[in-house]
């Protein structure tokens, strides 16, 4: 069965993303920052995950999963935070592509932050 793997799951566009891959009987497994935004994606059906999307563990929730979204807002708008959150994109998109990653899909269809639909 197709697996999902979501960022921003608990903002504007994750939770629509969310109401709409669960609806359509796609599991997602969906990054959050806290226990609130857990709470969030959990009540709409989603398994939520708590790691920062500037670590390299993010590669291990990914594990099993055919479809990377990236719906996730960099909230503090710096330099910094903005290079290493692409970096980190740049990274796991590579992982669901190549399929360093244990367990994921090779070639997997993603959706990243600047909203271009790649395979």
């Amino acid at each position: 069965m197709q697996k999902l793997f979501l960022t921003g799951g608990s903002g504007y566009v994750g939770r629509n993303l969310i109401r709409h891959f669960i609806a359509a009987g796609i599991p997602v497994i969906a990054l959050v920052r806290g226990a609130k935004s857990a709470e969030i994606v959990a009540a709409l059906g989603a398994v939520p995950v708590t790691v920062d999307i500037t670590d390299a563990s993010l590669a291990d929730a990914m594990a099993g999963c055919q479809t990377l979204i990236h719906a996730a807002a960099d909230t503090n708008h710096g330099r910094a935070t903005c290079a290493a959150i692409a970096h980190q994109y740049r990274r796991h998109t590579q992982c669901l592509s190549s399929g360093p990653c244990s367990g994921s899909a090779h070639g997997g269809p993603y959706l990243d932050g600047i909203g271009a639909a790649r395979r």
